[in-house]
């Protein structure tokens, strides 16, 4: 089986959730701060299509003995996010640390904003 099929079939398997998110802007991109408690990178897939961008992320259980109490559980988070023009899809990169997914999408140049110098008479 696949790594996609795979991916398939653990979508269908649990229903979704969407993980908490925080966006920021500054001048020079858009910055996606989402919450994916337990989530290892390799099981963390972004993808930018067509001006919207999403996230899938599969936190599997993890057994480390006798079980004697569970307040975790499996889960998948999903979370679609349409995104204004002028994005350099290029130079978008994703970077997972400590359960906390950070997506950085870089303004295109022709987009940033730029102050305009105002000349005297």
């Amino acid at each position: 089986m696949s790594q996609m099929q795979k991916r398939e079939n653990e979508k269908q398997m649990l229903p979704a959730i969407p993980p908490r998110v925080d966006v920021f802007e500054n001048e020079a991109e858009l910055l996606l701060v989402a919450d994916l408690p337990g989530v290892a990178k390799d099981a963390v897939e972004v993808k930018f299509d067509d001006g919207e961008l999403s996230i899938f992320a599969r936190r599997s259980q993890v057994d480390n003995g006798t079980l004697l109490r569970r307040e975790t559980e499996a889960r998948n988070y999903e979370r679609l996010f349409a995104l204004p023009d002028g994005i350099d899809v290029d130079k978008v990169v994703a970077e997972l640390e400590a359960g906390v997914l950070k997506v950085h999408l870089p303004k295109a140049p022709q987009k940033r904003a730029r102050k305009i110098e105002v000349r005297g008479a």
